[in-house]
């Protein structure tokens, strides 16, 4: 889809692909909040017990609160964010440009290859 410039396609489905795996990872979603805080917030615990100040560094973005991540009433819609929300549920009507669908693509790469091998490697070190 991506390739073929599809990106009103590609990018829902990229997002979708990139909660599933984050869930599947740390049992949380990337981009539901609790009391304003990402439910990933728990990263933040397995970087502690990691050891690695690079790898910590790495899962930062799990941490925070983000344009693909905001509340849509707290998204600056002039800024042309990507936003997980309102592309899912049809507030943004704009989203699919080829920068949008990087975006998309580089947070579902980020899940598979940084935050997946971070979070093997930190349960085997705890496990073993």
């Amino acid at each position: 889809m991506h390739q073929d410039s599809r990106y009103f396609a590609a990018i829902p489905l990229l997002l979708s692909q990139s909660e599933g795996v984050c869930v599947d990872i740390l049992h949380a979603s990337i981009f539901l909040k609790e009391k304003g805080q990402p439910t990933t917030k728990k990263a933040e615990q397995l970087g502690a017990h990691s050891g690695d100040e690079l790898l910590r560094a790495f899962i930062e973005p799990l941490l925070l609160v983000g344009p693909i991540n905001v509340n849509t009433s707290d998204l600056d819609a002039s800024k042309g964010h990507l936003n997980r929300h309102a592309v899912l549920h049809g507030a943004s009507l704009d989203f699919g440009t080829k920068i949008n669908a990087f975006k998309a693509i580089s947070l579902l790469n980020f899940l598979a290859t940084v935050v997946q091998p971070f979070y093997e490697s930190v349960k085997g070190k705890s496990s073993g």
